[in-house]
């Protein structure tokens, strides 16, 4: 057996010794679960204490050559994949306690393997329900289908009917429309002759009443001709009507009223009655007239 000196031994230590067998190193060892981390074995003190962080400045070499494989992986693994809180464990923790998070590391790998396997089983379990469920759905498909082409059968039966059904009534409904536009038509021009008969009407209505109309305008013009030599007449001669002599004496007889009365109390032995019968009081004329 041959050994091989550790060349990342610090100075003034014993060399870290491997074991060769034969002369030829010994294939790497690789954990089932930390092996795809793409990690190998520890080549030197140096390297594992730079993956154990602040702890490994506090540990001896030959405590360092004593650690077991498995939690230097752990302690690798984590180092790797966990880097800020392995190192604020570190700097306070022991080497039991690296040891304890290489196993807790390699547990929890082992858990997610069983997790998956686990996973692997329900799925092939759920696997085969669908294969049975989908067995048995095939033979209800073939029963739907069947049921399917019948009720396609009966449709297309009922289809055709309808389209028969639809054309007659298309006829129906093309004959219905002549017979409609014929009778609108014959409609259309009973309409259209007694329009015409009302026009007719209507035309010697209005010549009548635009005749009877010119009469009026002749009528009028005449009155109002009449009227205008009525007024010019009177504006002539209404000072000789009775009612405006009557109203232009009524004043005078109203002030010879006092003067007559003033005569009576001065001179009452005289004859009044002449000035009495011209200026008679208003209201003796009144009296008469009523």
């Amino acid at each position: 057996m041959a050994e091989v000196e550790d060349s990342g031994a610090p100075e003034g230590e014993a060399p870290l010794k491997r074991k060769m067998n034969g002369g030829a190193s010994s294939p790497p060892r690789v954990d089932p679960v930390f092996g795809g981390l793409g990690v190998g074995p520890f080549d030197s003190k140096k390297k594992l204490r730079e993956l154990i962080g602040p702890l490994g400045s506090r540990i001896s070499d030959d405590t360092l050559k004593n650690i077991p494989f498995f939690p230097s992986m752990g302690a690798q693994a984590v180092k790797k994949y966990f880097t800020p809180k392995w190192e604020e464990f570190a700097s306070h923790g022991n080497l039991e306690d690296v040891l304890k998070v290489g196993l807790a590391a390699a547990i929890r790998a082992t858990s997610l393997q069983m997790k998956v396997l686990m996973e692997f089983r329900t799925c092939m379990h759920e696997h085969k329900k669908l294969v049975a469920e989908a067995s048995k759905s095939d033979k209800e498909h073939q029963q739907a289908l069947e049921g399917l082409q019948a009720t396609m059968d009966s449709m297309c039966t009922a289809y055709e009917q309808l389209q028969a059904d639809l054309r007659e009534s298309d006829s129906n409904a093309v004959n219905k429309e002549k017979r409609c536009l014929q009778s609108e038509s014959e409609s259309r021009e009973l309409e259209a002759q007694r329009l015409r008969e009302d026009l007719e009407v209507f035309k010697k209505v209005r010549k009548e009443a635009e005749s009877e109309v010119a009469r009026l305008l002749g009528e009028k013009k005449e009155m109002e001709a009449k009227l205008e030599s009525v007024e010019a007449d009177f504006i002539a001669n209404f000072h000789n009507i009775e009612a405006y002599t009557n109203f232009s004496n009524y004043f005078a007889r109203v002030g010879h009223q006092k003067v007559l009365a003033m005569l009576r109390v001065e001179h009452p032995d005289l004859d009044l009655r002449p000035l009495q019968a011209r200026f008679p009081p208003p209201e003796a004329e009144g009296e008469e007239g009523s």
